[in-house]
């Protein structure tokens, strides 16, 4: 492959990388209060914003589109046990494929519902109704 081709791959790359971190501080901006519920979290090749053993707001470019999504999955660890999920199948844990638009009463009720329906026994969890 020629270098100026090889220069220009790395570059694209670098920008759709740049793009996930942006289009994430740009939702961090825009809904302050459930952000600060969240943790910065490492996911594979990108960060993502990580709501203690309930979801994960992780940003994907979609080629289609060719732009970012931000997409909400349910996540727990024990999850992990549970004969109806497939690490392998993002169907099985994605709630909504971009909540990047979504009010954040909508998105923290969203969270709240997930939370009940992952750890049903957590008495200790508070709703911020």
């Amino acid at each position: 492959m020629r270098p100026e081709l090889k220069i220009k791959k790395k570059i694209r790359a670098l920008e759709h990388r740049k793009s996930l971190l942006d289009a994430l501080i740009a939702f961090v901006r825009t809904h302050p209060n459930i952000a600060n519920e969240s943790v910065l979290r490492q996911l594979y090749n990108r960060t993502g914003l990580y709501f203690y053993d309930t979801a994960v707001v992780r940003p994907l470019w979609d080629d289609r589109k060719g732009k970012v999504t931000l997409r909400l999955d349910k996540y727990s660890e024990e999850m992990t046990y549970r004969d109806d999920y497939d690490p392998t199948d993002p169907e099985s844990r994605t709630v909504y494929k971009d909540v990047s638009k979504m009010s954040e009463k909508r998105l923290a009720s969203i969270i709240d519902k997930l939370h009940k329906e992952l750890h049903p026994d957590d008495e200790d969890y508070e709703d911020d109704d």
